[in-house]
């Protein structure tokens, strides 16, 4: 069976579970890192592709779709590279995770990427929802939608600014914790960091 011939949920959720089916084969935290923004870019993808086959695509939500995709694929890009560098594999509790996520067995890895791959298309659901179904007498532009927007785009770029900045910290000193720039103390806390606010 094609995703053509299946029902649109049916197919997000297929779409979700091949982004985030790496972690089978690689570690478990793919699930609920890089393959979390992977799901996020490649459901927006499909909607704004669902919803332009249908001929209707309004502004707002397009827009929304959008910003959607843009976070999903910076956040998967920055995990990854993340990943890769030598200053993530230095941080002390990283060989106790590494060594713990690869020996998850298959049946619990498998437990693992289902539901979190469902929880991503319902994540995205409304945003599928605006734009592949607006509701009959929806505005174009409404103030709220406008702030909203401009709500996501500054958390997009607060979560970059201070991933970039925590990324740079830990490049010099993996074992610090960042407290410069806007992970510094006055606008973090032990509760919340600046990057996770954005997010």
């Amino acid at each position: 069976m094609t995703l053509v011939a299946m029902s649109p949920v049916a197919q997000q959720i297929g779409v979700a579970l091949a982004a985030t089916s790496p972690g089978l084969v690689t570690s478990p935290f793919h699930f609920i890192a890089t393959g979390y923004g992977l799901s996020v870019a490649a459901l927006a993808v499909h909607t704004l592709r669902a919803a332009l086959a249908q001929g209707k695509l309004p502004a707002a939500a397009a827009a929304h779709v959008s910003l959607l995709g843009l976070f999903g694929l910076r956040l998967a890009a920055f995990l990854h590279l993340r990943s890769h560098t030598e200053s993530y594999s230095a941080r002390p509790e990283m060989a106790d995770v590494k060594k713990r996520m690869t020996s998850v067995p298959l049946a619990k890895r498998v437990l693992m990427w289902i539901p979190v791959s469902v929880m991503y298309v319902a994540m995205c659901a409304p945003a599928r929802y605006t734009a592949v179904s607006p509701p009959p007498g929806l505005p174009p532009i409404h103030p709220a939608t406008v702030l909203g927007l401009c709500g996501m785009a500054a958390g997009l770029g607060l979560e970059a600014v201070a991933d970039q900045h925590k990324s740079a910290l830990k490049a010099k000193d993996a074992r610090k914790f960042c407290t410069t720039g806007l992970c510094s103390q006055k606008y973090s806390s032990e509760f919340c960091t600046v990057n996770i606010l954005g997010h």
